[in-house]
């Protein structure tokens, strides 16, 4: 502890990243098939994969893929300095990163059982077809929840916004 409670803070949540970060791309490696895959669903997309969820253990985690923006949704939808500090060419080609469901879910009632959509937070996912709001929570039923729930194998996003430039 370095007496700095914020950078502390941040340097931690940077471990657990990076931790996150090396234990998809070593199963992406192996071929490891995801347990849920989110697709776009518009006609021209060729299937864009959005979204890839694995269960790591006890912990949920998508991989959202590096995907690329028409220029006018790109600025937008964004700063000039969020896209510096997280796109790979500054301007439109967006890194993949790995995010934490369980940190995004939501409340968990009394049988620690999820309770989808009663958390805040939304993931979007973007390809440069569509964009979407992802419940975490859902997503996260959507690969490990009650057979009344899960959906088998990979699904369409079902409520999107389509990109168009221009």
């Amino acid at each position: 502890m370095t007496g700095d409670w914020f950078g502390d803070l941040k340097n931690e949540q940077d471990a657990q990243q990076r931790v996150l970060d090396a234990e998809v791309n070593l199963i992406k490696s192996e071929g490891t098939p995801p347990d849920f895959r989110y697709k776009c669903t518009h006609r021209d997309s060729g299937s864009c994969v959005l979204a890839e969820v694995y269960v790591l253990g006890d912990s949920h985690v998508a991989y959202l893929r590096r995907y690329t923006l028409p220029k006018s949704v790109n600025e937008s939808r964004s700063s000039a300095s969020g896209r510096s500090a997280n796109t790979e060419d500054g301007q439109n080609h967006w890194r993949a990163r790995v995010v934490d469901l369980d940190s995004l879910a939501g409340p968990r009632d009394q049988l620690s059982e999820l309770t989808p959509g009663l958390g805040a937070v939304r993931l979007t996912v973007q390809c440069r077809h569509v964009s979407a709001d992802l419940d975490p929570g859902a997503m996260i039923l959507d690969a490990v929840g009650p057979e009344d729930h899960r959906r088998v194998g990979a699904g369409p996003v079902a409520s999107c916004q389509y990109l168009r430039e221009g």
